[in-house]
């Protein structure tokens, strides 16, 4: 197991806003020489760092989508070595637990929350070992911040303690709050597969895989049991510590869990798509024998309506083209969309192309010595179709378990009684379907 010491944050500038020490072995001297280290190894390292006394950091950064200059730096300080993908992992649940608790993680969103910051880390982590990451948990521990909160630690009263203290009623069960409570049960579901593929010069697929996600908004009041079943079964699946794993084993078109509260990712897969199948875009590399002339044309296809969950003609968007150039294109010109250029690259943004319809790219490549482009880089969305044919068959509450009473027998995993006597409810459920091809290569 992990023996991790301290957690250190920089911001942008390298400069340290956040400090919090689990275990004591970590010096002051060790910690300007971690520090010290990191700044000079950050941008040319990987994700662990050997400082000079054998100690070890594991840093991720990240970065707020709304901004391209306010990069955080995460490090993990150990004294021994750790698993690598522990502590990686353990960072990672650091952020999503920051963004569930404050939206955006900034430096000054973590300088502006540092009593909050610092009990999640005392509950997140108990004398070096990883103890409750889940954000539902959590928040029963430590209360998110509020205009009253703020209003009590400018009196030097720290409420996170304090609604820990009062509250007796803790959740058992760690990935899910206690006493949760909506005028009306919702939950939604986004399946997003994202693909990968080559195609070889005659046209060929040679490879494609799609990776899917199931993305869940979950608002149903008490403990609900949820079975949600699934057109197919989910190859190489990585799931949520929620889904009971020998319900899965025995029926894997069926996922049966009693959910978070809140938005949480319910599992993941990969399906290989090599197999013959109809996809939404199409694009074919036109050259001639001893002609500088060069042609890309990208076409929509009809898509079949089986595959669809949309009432109306499916349309692909934010379709763009990246075509590495070994020689300079002349004479560029496109029916659709406006392409740039530079010295080794031209890109292409088509925008959106509806079934049947087309578009053109034009490029003369000539002069002594003159290449044409050996590939073709596409990338495109659609929303309203799933890749692989995954599709949510129905979603419905079997059992609302009785909160005071808790769980009990072992149900979470499967094995053992469900708790307290069943209440059927009525749920309101969206389902929704989107597929990006986030890496289509071309031969030419």
């Amino acid at each position: 197991m992990p023996d991790i010491d301290a957690l250190f944050i920089l911001n942008s500038d390298d400069q340290l806003i956040f400090e919090h020490r689990w275990r004591r072995r970590v010096t002051f001297e060790t910690t300007n020489a971690l520090y010290s280290s990191a700044k000079d190894q950050l941008d040319s390292t990987g994700p662990v760092i050997t400082a000079s006394d054998g100690s070890l950091l594991y840093h991720v950064t990240h970065a707020p989508a709304s901004s391209t200059h306010d990069n955080i730096v995460f490090l993990l300080a150990t004294s021994s070595e750790a698993p690598p993908l522990v502590a990686l992992e353990f960072l990672h649940r650091i952020i999503l637990v920051l963004q569930d608790y404050f939206g955006k993680v900034t430096s000054s969103t973590i300088e502006g929350n540092y009593d909050v910051i610092c009990n999640l880390m005392y509950e997140m982590m108990d004398n070096g070992e990883p103890l409750l990451t889940e954000p539902n948990g959590l928040r029963d521990a430590v209360e998110p911040p509020s205009i009253m909160s703020k209003l009590l630690a400018s009196t030097g009263i720290n409420a996170s303690s304090l609604s820990a203290a009062t509250n007796p009623s803790m959740s058992t069960i760690p990935w899910r709050r206690s006493k949760v409570s909506y005028n009306n049960n919702e939950i939604y579901v986004d399946v997003i597969e994202k693909i990968r593929a080559i195609t070889d010069a005659h046209g060929r697929l040679t490879h494609a895989t799609a990776q899917g996600a199931f993305r869940v908004k979950c608002q149903i009041s008490g403990v609900p049991d949820l079975l949600m079943n699934l057109s197919n079964p989910l190859d190489l699946p990585s799931v949520h510590p929620s889904i009971r794993l020998d319900h899965l084993q025995s029926n894997p078109r069926a996922l049966s869990f009693i959910p978070p509260d809140g938005e949480f990712e319910l599992a993941t897969y990969e399906t290989d798509l090599s197999g013959g199948r109809i996809w939404p875009l199409h694009a074919e590399v036109r050259k001639r024998r001893n002609s500088p002339e060069w042609e890309l044309a990208v076409s929509a296809n009809r898509m079949p309506a089986r595959n669809s969950s949309a009432a109306s003609p499916l349309t692909v968007d934010d379709i763009s083209v990246e075509i590495t150039l070994p020689s300079p294109a002349s004479n560029i010109r496109a029916s659709k969309g406006e392409p740039e250029t530079s010295p080794t690259k031209l890109t292409w943004s088509i925008g959106k192309l509806a079934q049947s319809q087309s578009a053109v790219l034009k490029a003369t490549f000539s002069g002594e010595g003159a290449r044409r482009p050996t590939e073709v880089r596409l990338m495109w969305s659609m929303t309203g179709w799933a890749a692989s044919g995954m599709r949510v068959e129905g979603i419905k509450i079997t059992k609302n378990h009785n909160e005071g009473g808790g769980i009990s027998g072992g149900s979470m995993n499967g094995r053992g009684g469900l708790g307290a006597a069943a209440v059927e409810g009525k749920l309101f459920k969206g389902v929704k379907y989107a597929t990006q091809a986030v890496d289509w290569l071309i031969r030419c």
